[in-house]
């Protein structure tokens, strides 16, 4: 079940019911000329989703956290 696709009242409700958050984070960085910045965040977002289709109702996946530094990336 995705956070943000929920009212505050049934985040509420559910969170009786629901105690596990899986957050997905990955790196923004420069992979070379060919790929995207968001690369390493593209795998915990698919992960996340194949465990949300599979224990949605048990679980719940929070909004991804683009998380750490490159130098690369730097203009």
């Amino acid at each position: 079940m995705h956070i943000i696709e929920y009212t505050s009242d049934d985040f509420k409700k559910y969170s009786k019911i629901i105690n596990t958050v899986i957050i997905p984070i990955g790196s923004v960085e420069a992979h070379g000329h060919h790929l995207p910045l968001g690369t390493d965040i593209y795998s915990p977002r698919l992960f996340c989703e194949k465990i949300n289709q599979s224990m949605g109702e048990v679980i719940w996946v929070a909004p991804e956290i683009p998380y750490g530094q490159s130098y690369a990336a730097q203009v």
